[in-house]
C-alpha cells in the first residue's frame, strides 16, 4: 500500500498496530506488517509494533525472490518477513516488488506519473502471478473541496516563502506554485475510477517513469551514430510537434551557470489568449508590452504564465505521442518561443535566489543551548543514533529566545536525570517542529542570463494549416 504523505503511513501503522493486537481474526499478520517511509519515525506509535523498518529491511523481507540478495548460485538468501508492506514513495521507484500481487493507492498522488512509478514495482518481468490488481481510494466530494483549498493554501506559502527568503514557511511543508499541477490529472483520475487501466498499460503515450526516461536515452546513445548528432548539436536548438493530448506551450532545457550535471526542465503551458491562431503570432500592442514590465511574476506579453518546475512532467510534455510524429514548427511559435523562455529563464533565476540563505546563517548560539548539545554528546547512548545526531544539528544553530528559554528550562529541571533530560530534549525537536539545516552547496545570487537554455520544444495545438510544416529550429544564438 502507498501513501504519498508520511504522516499517513504512521496513522496506518498506529491503527493497524491497535487491530491486529485485539482481533485474533487477523493474528495471523501479527509481525507481518512492514512501514517505510523517508527517514526515521522520531516518535513511537501507539501499537506494540511502532517502529518502522528501513527501505532495504522492508524490501528484503516482503519480496526476498525479486528484491532481495543472492548467493553465488543465484538463490535468495534473505527470509520472508512480511506479508503486508506500507510505504511512501520512496519505494515507488529503483526496487523489485513483483512478488506482490496487489498494490493499494491509500491517497492519489498529484501527479499521476507517480501511480505508474509505483505499478512499476509490482508489474515487472519475474512476477508469478497472472494478474496484478490494482486498487485507489477515491476522495468523496467533500474531501475534493478540501484539496481544492490545500491548492489554494500551497500558492499563498509559495509566496509567503519568497517574501522570507527561504524554501519552507511551515515545518515539514515544502512551499511550491505547482504542487497541484498536472495537466492531465483531473481526466487520469477519473479514467481510473471508470476503472480505465490504460494508464499502467503504457497506451496514453503521456505518463511515463523516471526509469524509463534513463531506458530512453541509454538506447539513444548506444547507436554511436545518433550520439554524435546529439553532441554535435548547437545549445539553443529547438523543435515542435502537433498534438491534441495535452496543453499548448514550450518545454525548455537549461543549464544554470557551468553546472552541467544539474539541467532545468521547465514547462509554460500557455493561455488560450497566447495561442497563434490562424496563422497570426497572438495580437498584442504596445501597451501590452508594457504591461509585461508590471505584472509580477512570469509574464508574456504582459499575461501572466505558469511555470511548471517538475521535470517527470516537463520531459513527458515534450515527447511526441510517438516516434512518427512530424516536427513542425510554425513562424509565430518561433516567434513565441522568446518570449516563453524569458519567461522561463526569469523563473530559474527567481526560484535559484529565493533559495538563497538570504536571512544569513544561524546566530550565536546560547550557553544553555551548546550546554543541551554537550549533554546529548554525553547522555544520548540509549537513544537512537538518528534521533540524537538530528536533535545535536538542530541545537547547534542559533535558536529563537522562545526556544532557548524552553531548552534552559529543562537544562535547569532538577527532577530530570541525565536519561530523562535527553529524552526531553528529543521530543522538543518534533513537539517545536525545528528542523536542521540542509547542507547545501554554496550558492550566490544570479541573474537570468546566468541561465542558458540547451534544447526546447514547442508544443502545438492540432488546428494548425498542414502547409505550415516546419524544420528544426537550430539557430543557437537567438533564443541564449
Amino acid at each position: 500500500m502507498f501513501s504519498y504523505f508520511a504522516d499517513t503511513i504512521y496513522y496506518l501503522q498506529d491503527n493497524l498496530d491497535l487491530i491486529l493486537d485485539s482481533d485474533p481474526a487477523l493474528a495471523v499478520y501479527r509481525d507481518r506488517v512492514a512501514f517505510v517511509t523517508g527517514s526515521a519515525r522520531r516518535r513511537a506509535g501507539h501499537g506494540a509494533r511502532a517502529g518502522s523498518v528501513d527501505q532495504e529491511q522492508a524490501v528484503h523481507g516482503f519480496a526476498p525472490k525479486t528484491g532481495g540478495p543472492v548467493d553465488k548460485h543465484g538463490k535468495p538468501t534473505a527470509s520472508d518477513k512480511y506479508d503486508l508492506l506500507f510505504a511512501t514513495d520512496v519505494l515507488a521507484e529503483g526496487v523489485n516488488l513483483q512478488q506482490a500481487h496487489n498494490i493499494v493507492n491509500y491517497d492519489l498522488p498529484w501527479n499521476p506519473m507517480r501511480l505508474v512509478q509505483r505499478h512499476g514495482r509490482v508489474d515487472r518481468i519475474g512476477s508469478d502471478h497472472a494478474y496484478v490488481y490494482l486498487w485507489c481510494f477515491f476522495p468523496d466530494v467533500a474531501l475534493d473541496r478540501l484539496l481544492n483549498l490545500e491548492a489554494i493554501l500551497h500558492r499563498k506559502l509559495a509566496k509567503a516563502a519568497k517574501s522570507i527568503g527561504a524554501s519552507a514557511v511551515l515545518p515539514g511543508i515544502a512551499a511550491s506554485d505547482d504542487v497541484v499541477f498536472n495537466a492531465k490529472r483531473d481526466t487520469t483520475i477519473k479514467a481510473l475510477a471508470d476503472g480505465d487501466n490504460a494508464l499502467f498499460l503504457g497506451e496514453t503515450g503521456s505518463l511515463i517513469s523516471g526509469e524509463e526516461f534513463r531506458a530512453m536515452l541509454r538506447k539513444a546513445i548506444e547507436n554511436e551514430s545518433l550520439a554524435r548528432q546529439l553532441e554535435a548539436m548547437p545549445w539553443g536548438v529547438g523543435s515542435g510537434f502537433v498534438t491534441a493530448d495535452r496543453e499548448p506551450g514550450f518545454v525548455f532545457c537549461a543549464r544554470i551557470l557551468d553546472r552541467a550535471d544539474e539541467p532545468s526542465f521547465r514547462y509554460v503551458p500557455l493561455p488560450p489568449s497566447l495561442v497563434p491562431v490562424t496563422g497570426q503570432a497572438p495580437a498584442h500592442t504596445d501597451m501590452a508590452a508594457t504591461a509585461a514590465t508590471t505584472v509580477e511574476g512570469p509574464n508574456i506579453y504582459g499575461t501572466r504564465v505558469d511555470v511548471v518546475t517538475d521535470t517527470l512532467t516537463s520531459l513527458t510534455m515534450a515527447g511526441p505521442p510517438d516516434q512518427r510524429t512530424p516536427a513542425r514548427l510554425p513562424e509565430p511559435w518561433r516567434d513565441l518561443a522568446y518570449k516563453a523562455w524569458a519567461a522561463a529563464q526569469g523563473q530559474i533565476a527567481d526560484e535559484w535566489n529565493d533559495n538563497l540563505d538570504v536571512l544569513g546563517q544561524a546566530g550565536p548560539v546560547a550557553p544553555a543551548v551548546r550546554e543541551a548539545v554537550r549533554h546529548l554528546h554525553l547522555h544520548g547512548t540509549h537513544r537512537n543514533q538518528q534521533d540524537i545526531d538530528l536533535a545535536i544539528k538542530v541545537f547547534s544553530r542559533g535558536q529563537a529566545a522562545r526556544v532557548t528559554g524552553i531548552v534552559r528550562s529543562v537544562m535547569r529541571d532538577d527532577d530530570l536525570t541525565d536519561r530523562t533530560r535527553t529524552d526531553r530534549l528529543i521530543e522538543l525537536v518534533d513537539e517545536l517542529g525545528l528542523s536542521a539545516p540542509e547542507t547545501k552547496p554554496k550558492r550566490f545570487p544570479i541573474e537570468p542570463t546566468d541561465i542558458h537554455l540547451i534544447a526546447w520544444m514547442a508544443i502545438i495545438p492540432p488546428d494548425i494549416p498542414a502547409d505550415w510544416a516546419g524544420e528544426m529550429f537550430t539557430d543557437s544564438n537567438q533564443l541564449l
